[in-house]
């Protein structure tokens, strides 16, 4: 779990409560720039936002990008996700400020896209099969389609990814995972890494 999340840490105070809020999309006027906030998820999280600046070309695009770095699917759908990528391409700004990884641009957006649409077939079709997932991402990170990826850091994740929706392909509705099913996922990332599978 460490490893997962990087060089994060934690707040050790209880952050404060907005102010105000919105459901979909707000502007903000600071000074004379606006900022267009638009509410993508759930995606990653339950409330993935981005912030866009028009006349500076820039997105804030918080934990809808992973740039270099394989993401976590938390909550989902994944369609949500596909479709906030698109989103943020449709804005072709000039700079990304992801919430993980380097400042990026549109080309590592779709980069990241076709990770998720891989992930999401491949994942699929192990899923009907019957394969656990902790095999299923074993054999997916050994594939030939996993190595134009396979340089992304932390890529032990996909099992977290795959613990999501194979949750979803079950029935089950999107949200944030149980104690137990994240544990589990936590789990079969650690036994990946300890058969040196990366």
């Amino acid at each position: 779990m460490s490893r997962v999340r990087g060089d994060a840490r934690f707040p050790r105070r209880t952050p404060r409560f907005p102010d105000h809020t919105f459901d979909e999309t707000h502007r903000l006027t600071i000074g004379d720039r606006a900022v267009d906030l638009e509410r993508l998820g759930p995606c990653h999280t339950a409330g993935d936002l981005v912030a866009h600046v028009p006349d500076a070309g820039v997105v804030f695009a918080g934990d809808m990008l992973f740039i270099g770095t394989t993401p976590i699917l938390w909550h989902g759908p994944l369609e949500n996700w596909i479709a906030a990528l698109d989103r943020l391409l449709a804005w072709d700004a000039d700079v990304y400020v992801p919430g993980h990884g380097p400042l990026c641009g549109t080309d590592q957006i779709r980069d990241l896209r076709a990770y998720w649409i891989w992930l999401r077939d491949a994942g699929r079709a192990h899923y009907d099969r019957g394969t656990e997932t902790r095999e299923a991402a074993r054999e997916l990170v050994r594939s030939n389609e996993f190595a134009q990826w396979n340089h992304w850091s932390s890529p032990e994740r996909i099992v977290l990814s795959l613990s999501t929706l194979f949750d979803q392909w079950h029935g089950n509705p999107p949200g944030p995972p149980v104690v137990t099913r994240r544990a589990r996922a936590f789990a079969d990332a650690e036994t990946l890494l300890r058969e040196g599978v990366f």
